[in-house]
């Protein structure tokens, strides 16, 4: 029997760790893609100790640095014919202004092109496997007020969770705008609001002060896991986004302006 093939990002703390373990134990194999590779290789490790038929494949690269997703998805492309999964879970949250290494905003970068970007380079294999992407979203994308300007995705800004929700809330409207273009290929897109979980991101000095104080409240990592593996075997829905045409149009022309590769939309 042919066994599940599952890219994870973000695997080794927090949801991705949780992810990781329940994708094991349902029989899948994994592709983890990473910053830190010896964070990476000691997952690897502990996993294959409790999940020894399992297959594990790594991968680096930094979300912030094009160049690098590009190298590490034509890695994952050459050795990958098909991946049934993609479970984009790597994320930021910063208390500071900062630029990524292709000069935007680090959320916008992290949070918002980086998957599209990836899911984008990895078109083939999945279209091959017919594959589901789910991205972890954030409940956080309903505090922003206004999709992501240029002048504020080509700088550093602030920080902080006004950052964070706006990149959250764009990589939603992207995902949901290209839906249906890539249900052309039978590869479904699927963005799951997730509540605050208790994750090292939950102890960022980014977090408002009420979030800080009812830390206690929020869910699992093995909650927000399973939340994402259920999204994976449910149909994509579209989420009701408040945004007008074009709207959406400035947003995934921003997009594609703000990656070298050929337009995210084809």
């Amino acid at each position: 029997m042919t066994r599940t093939l599952s890219l994870v990002t973000g695997s080794t703390s927090g949801i991705g760790q949780a992810l990781c373990r329940q994708l094991l134990q349902n029989g899948h194999d994994l592709v983890l893609l990473n910053r830190d590779m010896i964070k990476t290789q000691s997952q690897v490790e502990s996993l294959l100790q409790r999940f020894p038929d399992a297959t594990i494949d790594m991968y680096q690269a930094d979300f912030a640095d094009q160049d690098a997703i590009r190298a590490a998805a034509q890695q994952i492309g050459a050795a990958h014919d098909a991946i049934d999964e993609a479970y984009l879970v790597a994320g930021a949250l910063s208390d500071r202004g900062q630029v990524s290494a292709d000069g935007l905003e680090m959320h916008f970068a992290v949070n918002c092109i980086a998957p599209l970007l990836l899911v984008r380079l990895l078109r083939s294999p999945l279209r091959a496997a017919e594959g589901q992407v789910v991205v972890a979203g954030s409940a956080a994308r309903k505090m922003a007020r206004k999709l992501i300007s240029t002048e504020t995705a080509q700088s550093a800004g602030q920080g902080g969770m006004t950052a964070y929700a706006q990149s959250k809330q764009a990589v939603t409207v992207a995902f949901s705008a290209l839906r249906d273009r890539y249900a052309e290929d039978d590869i479904g897109l699927h963005v799951v609001d997730l509540a605050p979980t208790k994750t090292g991101m939950a102890t960022s000095p980014a977090l408002p002060l009420p979030f800080r104080l009812f830390r206690f409240l929020f869910s699992s990592p093995e909650a927000s896991a399973r939340r994402l593996m259920a999204a994976a075997r449910s149909p994509a829905g579209q989420q009701p986004l408040p945004y007008e045409a074009a709207e959406v149009a400035a947003l995934m022309a921003l997009i594609d302006s703000s990656t070298a590769a050929p337009a995210m939309v084809a």
